[in-house]
């Protein structure tokens, strides 16, 4: 006959396993919500790369970029032009832009180019260096001037480009939480500045407040972190070993929370996206610094899309 003590004792052990298995089956439970709730941030994060790229300042609808030189720059779809707009039904003189320090534009008679819903027949012309550049409109097709370096090149967009109308979404790695990883800043000791190129051949300098320091399966890796501290996000650049198979040969993009006072932050390569010139060869992307070449794989984020304008990159 079993005593009370046992009896209380057999009990308790039955109690114990229940309480067990309760809170394996929570933890269990909540695990899979999270994996859950992780794997829509992603999704959500992916439909809306689709949207930003097919936006009218994505970059999908971009068919032209013009460097421009001192004095006239004539431009339209005539030949004869120095800026020539190779678009379908576009006129054979649209104007001309005047550059000095500053821009000015002229559009010519019984031409309808409109700025900020007025019609434009001369005016200043602003560009992406200032408070906001100038937008030109002409049918499907929009303009504006940015600057690069020393350099200031007319960027020209058609909202009905053979681009957006073939884009069929981009590819990804299955979403998998290894690559979430945190990520320790490591300051540098004074305020060092970046030589980052890009595709034009031009090196432009960047901030850097230091390298992001993290571990993918047990090895430590770094990677130089472009921005300022005050800013909300960090820009990073990084190549890896899918680079030129699976991904983009030339790297991919990543944004990153700035960190706080304690220094870390997350890195999460499942939002490791393709830089512009995948989608189009008027972009003026910038390349990864030496120092961002991962000698590991990474398969998360996007990968190549399929009809990417393939770079001759030598890092």
């Amino acid at each position: 006959m079993m005593n009370f003590d046992s009896y209380e004792r057999v009990v308790l052990q039955k109690v114990f396993v229940v309480l067990l298995l309760s809170s394996l089956f929570a933890a269990c439970a909540q695990q899979k919500s999270d994996s859950a709730n992780y794997r829509n941030e992603i999704k959500a994060w992916q439909a809306e790369r689709t949207r930003s790229l097919l936006a009218e300042d994505g970059w999908l609808n971009l068919v032209g970029l013009f460097e421009l030189h001192p004095g006239i720059n004539t431009f339209g779809s005539g030949a004869d032009n120095d800026l020539v707009f190779n678009v379908p039904a576009v006129p054979a003189h649209i104007g001309y832009f005047d550059v000095d320090e500053q821009i000015s534009i002229k559009i010519v008679a019984g031409v309808l180019v409109v700025s900020a819903s007025d019609t434009v027949r001369e005016m200043p012309v602003m560009t992406d260096a200032d408070s906001a550049a100038t937008i030109f409109a002409l049918g499907s097709l929009r303009w504006h001037v940015i600057q690069r370096g020393e350099k200031r090149y007319v960027r020209l967009r058609d909202f009905e480009s053979e681009a957006v109308k073939r884009f069929a979404g981009n590819k990804y790695y299955p979403i998998d939480p290894k690559w979430r990883v945190q990520a320790e800043l490591k300051p540098f000791d004074k305020r060092k500045i970046v030589p980052v190129p890009n595709v034009l051949g031009e090196i432009i300098e960047w901030n850097s407040p230091g390298q992001l320091e993290f571990e993918i399966d047990g090895e430590t890796y770094q990677l130089t972190a472009l921005g300022d501290m005050g800013d909300d996000e960090l820009f990073v650049i990084f190549s890896d070993a899918t680079n030129g198979s699976e991904t983009y040969p030339a790297g991919r993009f990543m944004y990153v929370r700035t960190p706080g006072e304690d220094g870390l932050t997350v890195l999460d390569f499942n939002k490791a996206y393709n830089p512009p010139c995948v989608y189009t060869e008027y972009a003026t992307c910038p390349l990864p610094p030496a120092e961002n070449n991962l000698q590991i794989r990474v398969e998360a984020g996007e990968k190549n899309y399929g009809g990417s304008h393939e770079l001759n990159v030598t890092y």
